[in-house]
């Protein structure tokens, strides 16, 4: 994203893209999603959701959580600010890729 923005505003630093980052996560425009120790992504979308990692092709999927079906408990004292919930597997695309592999 930052090549493709540096395209269009080549006097941008990478230091302008993480302290307007940091301000939008500040305002609750933006959540910063840790998928890996490493990687960071940051999406717009701040609804409660979970994310799977395919551990074939790298993508990362968004997974639907309806709230009603969790149950937490052990939280009941606490005061939970935020939550994460990170899956890994294969998604459908690489899982046919294999499949058709093996006929």
């Amino acid at each position: 994203m930052f090549q493709y923005l540096l395209e269009e505003i080549p006097a941008l630093s990478i230091d302008t893209g993480y302290n307007t980052l940091k301000l939008f996560m500040e305002r609750g425009i933006v959540t910063m999603n840790m998928v890996e120790d490493n990687e960071n992504r940051y999406d717009a979308d701040i609804s409660l959701y979970g994310h799977l990692k395919c551990n074939h092709c790298g993508q990362i999927y968004d997974i639907r959580l309806p709230i009603t079906a969790l149950e937490l408990a052990g939280l009941e004292k606490f005061e939970v600010t935020e939550s994460h919930m990170y899956f890994k597997g294969t998604c459908p695309i690489c899982l046919n890729n294999r499949d058709q592999q093996k006929n």
